[in-house]
Formats: structure tokens, C-alpha cells, sequence
């Protein structure tokens, strides 16, 4: 069933100011548009964050004895929070950035960076691709989540192969193309955050909760470019068909995410 997004009020943006991890705070801008909306990329959603040049550095050992120690380039995980969330590495090395997807069966997810649960719609489960990943600057964490049926068939276009082939790395690394919703964990340090206020969820002692749906995108031309070249790929009956009822309107979020541990403001 087609679903019409409306388009209202300013778009997300993140313009944090990092206390003592960026080397050029002023000039630091993560995003979270793609920057293209015609090749197939990498990852089409990263967010970029324009530093001064430097040195790389000695080490590159991304190993860790906890939960949630950065890299030099992105977050390894210990095995005991995937575990616990029921998450496992899909793409990343030494290096790279590391993302990782759901893999249980619950309809209620916990987010490894902590702090949130999810809670689906019934039957919702059997169709999502669920990713989170955090760059090792911690400007914040990410989880964009999308229908997997979609991004399978979109991507499978694309490298002209069968939608099974389709691999967790491709996945992951495509998942923000179309999400049906994205929620970020901005820590608090991070003082200098502007973002649509329909998408404020609360806080907890590490981190403001935000989320972005569609809805939101207003003048995000490069999200409904992509939006448009999917559709034009697959069909549009074909599209909307694989994007089912997998749609999230600002009251169903703030529904659906539980912040744990929040604290009175």
C-alpha cells in the first residue's frame, strides 16, 4: 500500500561541537544525507566529519576488553554485548568501520549502544534489517532501520544478482538508504546539537535520544532522490509492495522506543 510521507518542519542536522576528541571542533559537521543518489555506494548515508589532516595512527588494534571501546576507526564490540543484544559484527576489519545487525527473534530490541529499547509493530520482525554502528570520534551512535525484502531487492538490481545473494556486509552497509526509521545516541558532551524537535525522545545519564522517520526529510532532496531511483528500479507496484506496511509516524516512534534509565529534565 502506498504510503505519502508528509513533509513539514526543518531537517535533522548535527553540527556537534566535541569536547576533546576532534582536533578541529569549529569545523567538525557530521550528516546524515548521502551524498549521491544514482551509484550504488559503500555506504550511502555515512556521516562525514571534516577534520584537519593528520597522521594516521601507530596503532591500528581495534580489540577491546569491554563494551564499547573505540577504535582508531570505528567501535568493536566485546562478545559479550553482542551477545547480550543479540547482535553480530556484519561488516568491518581493522581499519573500517564496524556494523552490526540484529539477529534475534524478539520484536523488542535492545540497542548495544544502551540506553533504548525498540519495541515492533507484530509481524514487523520477519522484514526488518535492524544496524547500529558508532565512529570512534563517538560524536554518536546510529541505528537505521529498514526492510530488509526492499534494500535486498534494491541492491540486487543494482549487482545484477538474486536477492538471496545479497550479503549481511551489503546489507549493513546499505540498510540507511531507505530507513523506515533512524534513531542516534548523541552523548551529552556534546553540546552543540540542532535537530528536528518532533524527533526528541529524552535522556539518560550518557546520551540525547533523537530519531528521524521520512516525514521528516522536507529538504533532504538527496534521501528522495534515492526514494525515486528504487522506485524507478524495482516498479513502483514492486516497491511499495516490499515496503508493505513498514511505516513509522512520529506518534508510533516515540510508542515504540523506550528510553531505560531516563533522567528528569
Amino acid at each position: 500500500m502506498k504510503k505519502l510521507f508528509a513533509l513539514t518542519l526543518a531537517i535533522l542536522m548535527l553540527v556537534p561541537v566535541f569536547g576533546c576528541a576532534a582536533s578541529n571542533p569549529n569545523n567538525d559537521t557530521p550528516t546524515t544525507q548521502p551524498t549521491e543518489s544514482t551509484a550504488l555506494q559503500t555506504d550511502a548515508t555515512e556521516p562525514t566529519v571534516s577534520t584537519e589532516a593528520t597522521e594516521p595512527p601507530e596503532t591500528t588494534d581495534v580489540t577491546t576488553d569491554g563494551n564499547l571501546n573505540p577504535g582508531p576507526y570505528g567501535v568493536a564490540l566485546s562478545p559479550e554485548t553482542l551477545a547480550a543484544c543479540e547482535f553480530e559484527q556484519w561488516s568491518g576489519d581493522v581499519g573500517e568501520h564496524y556494523r552490526y545487525g540484529y539477529v534475534g527473534q524478539s520484536n523488542t530490541v535492545t540497542l548495544p549502544g544502551g540506553g533504548l529499547t525498540i519495541t515492533f509493530p507484530e509481524g514487523w520482525m520477519d522484514d526488518l534489517a535492524i544496524v547500529w554502528h558508532r565512529g570512534s570520534e563517538d560524536y554518536y551512535w546510529r541505528a537505521d532501520i529498514s526492510g530488509e525484502a526492499l534494500i535486498r531487492a534494491w541492491i540486487a538490481h543494482q549487482e545484477n544478482i538474486a536477492p538471496e545473494d545479497v550479503d549481511h556486509g551489503a546489507l549493513a552497509n546499505h540498510v540507511g538508504v531507505n530507513y523506515v526509521i533512524r534513531i542516534l545516541g548523541i552523548p551529552n558532551d556534546v553540546t552543540n546539537v540542532a535537530y528536528d524537535p518532533r524527533g526528541y525522545l529524552g535522556k539518560d545519564e550518557d546520551y540525547t535520544y533523537v530519531f528521524v522517520i521520512p516525514e521528516f526529510w522536507e529538504d533532504w532532496w538527496d534521501m528522495w532522490n534515492y526514494r525515486e531511483d528504487m522506485i524507478e528500479a524495482l516498479g513502483e507496484d514492486t516497491y511499495y509492495d516490499l515496503l508493505g506496511d513498514l511505516v513509522i509516524t512520529e506518534e508510533m516512534a516515540k510508542e515504540m522506543i523506550t528510553i531505560v534509565n531516563p533522567i528528569s529534565e
